[in-house]
C-alpha cells in the first residue's frame, strides 16, 4: 500500500514537503469448536428427520398399493354387477313373456303378468344405475394411475385366496407396534423432540474452541529508507461459560420439555390406533374367507332352488311369483359372493398395511389371482 504525508514548517530551521512510504498487512485466524453439547443432539436429530422421510415414503407406497387395489376391484365388482343384472333382467323378460302367454291362454291371472312387469322395470332401472356406477369406478382408477386401461382382468374362478396367517392376532399387533409407519413416524417425532430438549438444555453448558491466528505487517520509512516488520502467531484454547442470558435458554428448555411430553402422549395414542386397526382388519380377514365360501355355497343352493321352482311351476305346484323370487335370490347371491371375494383380498392387504409389512410381493400375489386371458 502506498502512503504519503505532508509537513508544514513552523520555524526557520525546518523545511516542509511531502513524503511517501509503503505498508502492508496480512492476517489469518481459525476457530475450531472442540466441545459443543448441542452438536451431538443436532446430528442425531437430523438423522431422525431423514429416517422420518423414509418412513413417510414407505407409508405412501403402501397407500398407493391399497388405493390401486381398491379402485381395481371396484371396477371388477361394477362389471360383475352389470353382468349379473343383465342375466337377471333376461330371466325376468322370459318369465314376463311366459306369464303373458299363460294369461292369453287363460292358464294364469293378470297378477302374474303385472308382477313380472314390475320386476322387469325395476331390473331395467337397476341396470342403468350399475352401468353409471361402472363409469364412475373406471374414472376413479384413471385418477389413481393416470390412465384408463382398455380392459381389466377379472378374478379367476379358482383363485386360491388364502394369503395371511390368521392364527395369532397378538403376533400381528406386535408387528404393527414395531413396523407400522404411523408408529415409526411418531417414534421419530418423539426422538426429534427429545433431541430438541437436549439442545435447549445445552444452552446452559460451556463451550470450548481451539483458536489459531497469524498476522504479518510491514511499513517502510519514507525519509530514511528503512522500515519495520512485525509477525505474530497465536495458538490456544478459548473457554466460554454462559452466566445469564435473560432467561431465554430456560424458557426454550421448558418449551422443548413440554413438546417432548406431548410427543410421548401422541405416541401412546398412535399405538392404540395401530392396535385397533390390526384388530379390525384381522377380524375382517378371519371372517372374510369363511363368508366367501359360504356365499359360494349359497350361489349353488340358489341355482338348485331356482331349477326346482321352475319345474314346480311347470307342473303347477309353484307360481310365477315363486320363480321371480328364486331368480332374485340367485342374483343377490351371485353379487354378494363376488363382493365377498374382493373384500377378502382387500382385507388381507389392509391387514398387512396396518402391520406395516405391505410391499410389492403382495401386489404380485393379487396379480396371480387374476385370470390369465
Amino acid at each position: 500500500m502506498d502512503n504519503s504525508y505532508t509537513t508544514t514548517p513552523k520555524g526557520f530551521a525546518l523545511q516542509g514537503g511531502s513524503k511517501s512510504y509503503d505498508s502492508e498487512a496480512i492476517g489469518v485466524s481459525l476457530t475450531q469448536p472442540l466441545y459443543r453439547a448441542q452438536n451431538s443432539s443436532n446430528a442425531s436429530q437430523l438423522t431422525a428427520v431423514s429416517e422420518q422421510s423414509a418412513v413417510a415414503l414407505k407409508a405412501a407406497e403402501q397407500d398407493l398399493i391399497l388405493r390401486v387395489a381398491q379402485a381395481y376391484f371396484d371396477i371388477l365388482f361394477a362389471e360383475d354387477s352389470v353382468k349379473f343384472i343383465a342375466s337377471y333382467k333376461q330371466a325376468i323378460s322370459e318369465q314376463l313373456a311366459q306369464a303373458r302367454r299363460s294369461f292369453e291362454l287363460g292358464a294364469a291371472t293378470i297378477t302374474d303378468t303385472h308382477e313380472a312387469q314390475a320386476r322387469n322395470d325395476l331390473a331395467a332401472a337397476q341396470e342403468i344405475a350399475v352401468r353409471n356406477d361402472l363409469a364412475v369406478k373406471k374414472d376413479s382408477l384413471r385418477r389413481v394411475i393416470g390412465v384408463l386401461p382398455d380392459s381389466v382382468a377379472p378374478l379367476a374362478d379358482n383363485a386360491p385366496l388364502e394369503r395371511a396367517d390368521i392364527s395369532d392376532e397378538g403376533k400381528w399387533i406386535a408387528t404393527a407396534e414395531k413396523e407400522s409407519p404411523l408408529v415409526k413416524s411418531q417414534r421419530l417425532i418423539l426422538s426429534i423432540a427429545q433431541y430438541e430438549a437436549e439442545k435447549s438444555q445445552a444452552g446452559h453448558y460451556p463451550t470450548l474452541d481451539a483458536i489459531a491466528s497469524y498476522s504479518y505487517s510491514r511499513a517502510s520509512d519514507g525519509s530514511l529508507g528503512a522500515g519495520t516488520a512485525t509477525t505474530a502467531a497465536i495458538i490456544g484454547a478459548q473457554l466460554a461459560v454462559p452466566l445469564y442470558q435473560g432467561g431465554s435458554v430456560s424458557s426454550k428448555a421448558r418449551e422443548a420439555a413440554a413438546l417432548e411430553v406431548k410427543a410421548q402422549s401422541d405416541l401412546e395414542a398412535v399405538m392404540r390406533q395401530a392396535r385397533s386397526q390390526v384388530t379390525a382388519t384381522f377380524v375382517g380377514v378371519k371372517n372374510g374367507l369363511a363368508q366367501a365360501d359360504a356365499l359360494r355355497q349359497a350361489v349353488a343352493s340358489s341355482q338348485k332352488a331356482l331349477d326346482s321352482t321352475r319345474k314346480g311351476f311347470e307342473v303347477g305346484v309353484r307360481t310365477s311369483v315363486d320363480v321371480l323370487n328364486a331368480q332374485q335370490q340367485l342374483h343377490a347371491a351371485r353379487r354378494d359372493h363376488a363382493q365377498a371375494r374382493y373384500n377378502y383380498i382387500l382385507s388381507v392387504l389392509r391387514l398387512k398395511a396396518s402391520a406395516g409389512i405391505l410391499d410389492d410381493k403382495d401386489a404380485e400375489w393379487v396379480n396371480s389371482l387374476l385370470a390369465k386371458n
